[in-house]
């Protein structure tokens, strides 16, 4: 069966991606077998599909393990059946019709999803943890993923065109470890490693939490438990834990932390002094991987400027109704005035900030030259002003589309940010549009290009001759 290579990696496909219940063509055991193989760093296929295969691997011992000189077996042999292989398969085969996303249901009483721990899939994580819930309903046990639900995963990569015959393509963590793997010589795994499917799990180094259950549960209460553990294990251990839920999610890890941006030359410096503090924040963002930090980052070098919006607005007001050709020095215009200055001042807190949204909708109108705009989302390599205008925002559904040729074009950019900035930043328990981190980091990222993009003509167009 041949692969067929897909490039989910570029941005017209990562637009479109969605969360669902995995469904997929399932790759034949003969071409299985030969990413297998390069797994295990096997150099040459069998000749005959059926054929057994020898696997050659280096041991390594653990530094707080003595090792003993005398010791000549720093190579392990290991013969690996292909019936063995072939049944392992075939029961992946089967399992993968209970995957939702990277979630394995077998049955009403088993669970199994991918965890990552420190910001990495794996780093040599040899502790594992069992425990049980109070009333020994549940077992928990966290440690290497079972082989079933790694041969699933190499069953969705190759069907989301992941290996090019040769190795894996693809920047998350996992994919980067058998891609290493390829370029040394053979695989190296621990010394008490006693046969392939142990093997093979390290060498993969996925680890992944099981739940098992002595009655029925369904698949949510399942979910509920996982995030149980995650929590406790969090709290007693002071480490990140995640629960890695979906595959776009496992693709995608960390891949989302550059926009890939159309570089401009340097060749010349203006005149003119720029906000320290705005220029900080806007550093913040552009140096940041998280999605989640860029996005506030960006939105507070505009949130600097708002006061002296709000400043701006009110006496452009006042400026506006005084020069007005209807301008009577009569009790009821000049009380028509006070009510419109009262409107505006109420918005003011305690604190002394307005409206924010209306500041934020000023400041667009005023610093923001909607073509100029457009012409910088471009530069990121993508038609951004055309996915603003067909799209929403995946966790905030009131966020509106841009229409670039409306009058109150200003508006909506300015409705759309800020309605993405209170979904993530205001936590409050929702039925539905809540930002829930890591989960809609992908969506965030798709919002970048426009707040700094707007941050970068706000900071401008507030600098001052030097």
């Amino acid at each position: 069966m041949a692969l067929k290579i897909v490039d989910r990696y570029s941005i017209e496909n990562k637009c479109h991606i969605k969360v669902k219940r995995y469904l997929m063509d399932i790759v034949d055991y003969v071409t299985f077998k030969e990413v297998f193989c390069f797994i295990m760093g096997i150099k040459s296929s069998p000749n005959n599909v059926s054929d057994d295969l020898t696997c050659h691997l280096n041991l390594s011992y653990r530094i707080e393990e003595e090792f003993d000189p005398e010791i000549s077996d720093v190579e392990k042999t290991i013969i690996i059946n292909d019936d063995d292989l072939k049944h392992e398969y075939d029961k992946a085969v089967e399992a993968i019709a209970n995957f939702r996303g990277m979630e394995w249901f077998p049955n009403g009483k088993n669970y199994e999803c991918m965890v990552d721990i420190s910001g990495l899939y794996a780093t040599h994580y040899t502790d594992q943890i069992s425990c049980k819930s109070v009333n020994a309903y549940a077992e928990f046990r966290m440690g290497p993923a079972s082989v079933t639900y790694i041969f699933c995963i190499i069953l969705m990569l190759l069907n989301e065109g992941c290996f090019d015959g040769n190795t894996f393509r693809g920047r998350n963590p996992f994919l980067r470890r058998l891609r290493s793997h390829s370029i040394t010589d053979g695989r190296t795994v621990s010394h008490n490693v006693g046969d392939w499917i142990s093997a093979f799990v390290e060498i993969t180094g996925i680890l992944s939490l099981r739940i098992t259950t002595k009655g029925y549960s369904k698949a949510k209460q399942l979910r509920e438990r996982a995030a149980s553990f995650q929590f406790k294990y969090i709290s007693c251990l002071d480490r990140p834990l995640r629960l890695i839920s979906s595959l776009d999610e496992f693709l995608e890890k960390g891949s989302y932390g550059r926009l890939f941006v159309t570089k401009l030359e340097i060749d010349c410096v203006p005149d003119v002094k720029f906000d320290e503090s705005a220029v900080n924040h806007f550093c913040l963002g552009v140096s940041s991987r998280s999605p989640y930090l860029q996005f506030l980052s960006f939105y507070h070098s505009v949130e600097f400027y708002f006061n002296s919006a709000y400043r701006k607005m009110t006496t452009e007001l006042l400026r506006n109704e005084l020069q007005s050709v209807e301008f009577a020095y009569n009790d009821q215009h000049l009380y028509s005035i006070v009510s419109k200055l009262e409107k505006e001042i109420s918005h003011k807190s305690e604190l002394g900030f307005g409206n924010e949204k209306r500041e934020l909708e000023y400041l667009v109108e005023s610093c923001v030259h909607v073509p100029q705009l457009m012409k910088s989302l471009r530069r990121y390599r993508f038609d951004w002003p055309a996915w603003y205008s067909s799209n929403g925002v995946e966790f905030e559904s009131d966020a509106p589309v841009i229409d670039w040729e409306s009058d109150n074009v200003a508006g909506l950019i300015a409705s759309r940010i800020y309605k993405v900035r209170n979904a993530i930043v205001h936590s409050k328990k929702q039925t539905c549009g809540a930002f829930i981190p890591f989960k809609h980091d992908r969506a965030l990222s798709y919002e970048i290009p426009l707040v700094k993009c707007v941050a970068e003509e706000v900071i401008d167009n507030n600098s001052s001759s030097v």
